[in-house]
């Protein structure tokens, strides 16, 4: 797989909740002479552990994972060496040190200086702009009037963050090195740079940055194309008497749905943006009769709608009170489409469906009839569970709780409707980039997304968008297993149904990413542990 970061970090966690990176001391198990493990960069940053830390060391060899030990200081006691345990015991090991960390907060002094981070937002609006390289459209110069953008004198782009100038020197590398961007976005995209990293590993927009500029527009204007066929009357049902039956049909679902998605989210209640979410899935419909419409397919839109308007905003300054909420963050509850032209709006929805129809293309069986591909995964989800959490298995297993029941929809929707969208983009940084290019259209770009995995030149193996999408799932669930385990069959279900994650941000994502890049790293080859009986 796509290495997340360069870095060799090892997770730890204190008494106290606090969790930070610390070498271990125990050398870590080897076999064969193989190197240390990189976990993801995000474990690095956080706070420092206390005396009484616990230290947790992986590592591996060319044809994978092989060890993983857990040592403590002095005086902390015995820690149980996992060193010849089965991937499953280490897996529940990693989950229930990382776990017991999640809920402490960073300390007051970790957190940014207010004007430090308004420095940093004035300095990548200057760097955006250069970085685009686009030209303003007529009629946008009005639209950046005085008073729209961030005031005040201009710091150098030096004092943004290390990530985001290193994203921004590979995004504007005359040709995009794949693999060095699918890397860097594993942690996490600065909101600037997010809409044309999507795009890119997407397929969207090629890697050569001579073509993209003509290649986007070419896909605008084919979007333009296709509403003028099939959107001609509107979505008030005038033309009601040119659509079959089933095309009926599809639109009357599509609109009872579009008012439901996202229901948090003020965006989505604008009348323009609900035209274009309906607009832009009915058009996929028509244009994929294999599968058409499915409830749920209109919430894996909305990710790439607000990260697209959002980019929008950014390039041409319509920011709500003079301010554009945090450079590094996207904050959902300040966008709106406002003022917006209707031909900036046409820009984001077709951007939307290019982008959609690259993702879904690579997982369409979740679509078709009897849905096979989600049934896979609910079965590796199943399977996965019963291996690294026994206890919380046996307890669903006797409450008869199947995980069909629950984990059908967090196939269906990609987890969308279990965390805040704002959660959602973040985690979908991470998707994209363990996705890679599966196939090529005549115009030698990406068509879709590699769902499944694949190896690469470099010998290490990518999990693929719907593979890693399993281990993020079981990460996600053994996060409340001790909470289910004292809840019965209907307190169960609805807890189920409504978990609380209405407070997470980043650093809980994040820390289920990074669970979940640990248990791809046991189990990913190595579908023996997960057949073979129960542990």
């Amino acid at each position: 797989m796509a290495s997340p970061t360069n870095s060799t970090p090892t997770a730890s966690s204190d008494a106290n909740g606090s969790s930070g990176s610390k070498t271990s001391n125990a050398s870590p198990f080897r076999r064969g002479g193989g190197a240390p493990l990189a976990l993801p960069g995000f474990l690095s940053r956080r706070p420092r552990p206390n005396n009484n830390s616990i230290n947790i060391s992986l590592s591996k060899d060319s044809s994978g994972i092989h060890g993983l030990s857990i040592s403590t200081p002095p005086n902390q006691g015995e820690t149980p060496n996992l060193v010849n345990a089965s991937p499953a015991s280490q897996a529940a090991a990693v989950l229930r040190v990382t776990n017991s960390s999640m809920t402490t907060p960073p300390p007051k002094s970790a957190r940014a200086d207010p004007d430090r981070r308004a420095q940093r937002r004035r300095a990548s609006a200057a760097a955006l702009a250069e970085l685009s390289g686009r030209e303003v459209g007529e009629g946008d110069a009005a639209a950046t009037s005085p008073g729209t953008t961030a005031s005040g004198p201009t710091p150098s782009p030096s004092q943004l963050s290390y990530r985001h100038r290193q994203l921004a020197a590979t995004m504007s590398a005359p040709v995009v090195g794949l693999p060095s961007l699918r890397q860097q976005c594993w942690n996490g995209v600065p909101a600037p740079l997010r809409a044309d990293a999507w795009k890119t590993l997407l397929g969207v927009t090629p890697a050569n940055s001579a073509r993209r500029d003509a290649v986007l527009s070419r896909r605008r204007r084919e979007y333009a194309a296709a509403v003028r066929t099939y959107w001609a009357d509107g979505a008030d049902g005038g033309g009601d008497m040119r659509r079959t039956p089933q095309e009926q049909e599809t639109l009357r679902q599509i609109l009872v749905d579009v008012p439901r998605t996202a229901p948090d989210v003020s965006l989505f209640r604008e009348p323009r943006v609900a035209t274009a979410m309906g607009r832009l899935l009915y058009i996929w419909a028509v244009k994929h009769p294999a599968s058409s419409y499915v409830q749920g397919i209109n919430d894996v839109a909305t990710p790439l709608y607000v990260v697209f308007l959002d980019d929008v905003r950014r390039r041409f300054g319509y920011i709500e009170g003079g301010d554009d909420g945090g450079v590094e963050e996207l904050d959902i509850e300040k966008l709106s489409t406002r003022g917006m032209p209707d031909r900036l709006l046409d820009q984001v929805e077709a951007d939307t469906y290019h982008s959609l129809t690259s993702l879904l293309s690579g997982i369409q069986d979740h679509y078709t009839n009897d849905q096979p591909g989600i049934q896979r995964m609910v079965f590796k989800l199943r399977e996965l569970v019963a291996r690294i959490d026994p206890p919380l298995y046996e307890h669903l297993e006797q409450r008869g709780v199947d995980f069909i029941q629950f984990a059908f929809r967090w196939m269906n929707c990609l987890l969308l409707r279990e965390v805040p969208v704002r959660v959602a983009v973040r985690m979908w940084d991470t998707y994209l980039a363990e996705g890679g290019a599966s196939s090529s259209s005549s115009d030698g770009l990406p068509s879709s997304l590699d769902i499944h995995g694949a190896s690469s030149s470099t010998g290490n193996t990518t999990y693929g968008f719907e593979t890693f999408h399993v281990y993020v799932c079981a990460a996600f669930l053994c996060r409340f297993g001790s909470t289910i385990r004292t809840m019965e069959f209907e307190e169960m279900f609805g807890f189920l149904q409504k978990l609380p994650t209405s407070g997470w941000g980043d650093e809980d994502i994040e820390m289920i990413l990074s669970q979940a890049f640990v248990l791809g790293t046991l189990f990913t080859g190595s579908d023996a542990h997960l057949t073979s009986g129960r542990p």
